[in-house]
């Protein structure tokens, strides 16, 4: 199995909580119900004071024995948990983004670099995302296809369909929902894949995984869908579950989770 994924989303002052530390992926044997779960952690998350930010760097967490890391010591100690092998890539500019990855089972492999670009405020990338970064993209997926069946998640900037933000009219000219971003999406389904939510859920609205910070647009639920569980469409049949987990706190993004049964 091929997994690619963006597990852990950081703020821009480098803090992570324990609430939005883990996009996880889970397998389960049961289908249960398929009403859209749009939902939050099964225990509330409690509301913490905002400490003043530590003058000295992060100290780097102690590791159990036998399990492989990869971690810089500006990821907070909070990052670590017990038992997981974890791989870590931050962006250019530190202290601004990145993604981590978790895993009970040691990765034959692990891949860093796959950045998926924004196109922009009025849109300068938007030739460079459409024309060559969503065709590579695509083509690389296949190639992993050819080997074994591929799981891939992450925040790919873009909404798919009308359905899946909230205002479609007046940002079809915005970076994450042009015609040509949404055409490249498409073709990429076309090409063997399935988006598992909607493959779930095809009517399904206000079902938003992303919202800005202005406007408290959460609090509205005035968001965009760009976070996904891409699939092969050959393990169509071992999906039971796609599920974005709104509730969940500390980030412009909130986790996505899929339960698989194999």
């Amino acid at each position: 199995m091929a997994i690619l994924a963006s597990f852990v989303r950081f703020t821009r002052n480098n803090s992570v909580p324990r609430s939005s530390l883990i996009r996880f992926l889970s397998a389960k044997s049961n289908m249960g119900k398929r009403k859209a779960k749009v939902t939050g952690a099964e225990e509330p998350t409690e509301k913490k004071e905002k400490k003043p930010k530590a003058k000295k760097e992060a100290s780097v967490p102690e590791v159990p024995e036998g399990v492989d890391v990869s971690f810089p010591k500006e990821i907070p100690k909070e990052a670590n948990v017990s038992g997981y092998h974890t791989y870590w890539y931050s962006a250019e500019q530190e202290g601004y983004a990145g993604t981590g990855l978790y895993s009970k089972t040691k990765p034959i492999n692990v891949t860093k670099g796959i950045d998926v670009p924004n196109s922009g405020r009025g849109l300068p990338r938007l030739p460079y995302r459409s024309k060559e970064w969503d065709v590579d993209f695509t083509a690389y997926l296949k190639k992993l296809d050819a080997k074994k069946p591929v799981i891939m998640c992450g925040d790919l900037n873009v909404a798919h369909l009308e359905i899946d933000l909230k205002n479609p009219k007046t940002n079809k000219k915005t970076a994450g929902f042009t015609a040509e971003e949404r055409e490249g999406f498409g073709n990429m389904l076309k090409e063997g894949f399935i988006d598992s939510f909607r493959e779930l859920y095809p009517e399904a609205r206000d079902c938003y995984s992303f919202w800005t910070y202005m406007g408290n647009a959460r609090e509205k639920n005035v968001g965009w869908r760009l976070d996904y569980f891409v699939l092969s469409e050959r393990l169509k049949k071992d999906l039971c579950d796609s599920i974005i987990q709104q509730k969940y706190m500390g980030s412009d993004h909130c986790p996505i989770l899929l339960q698989m049964a194999f």
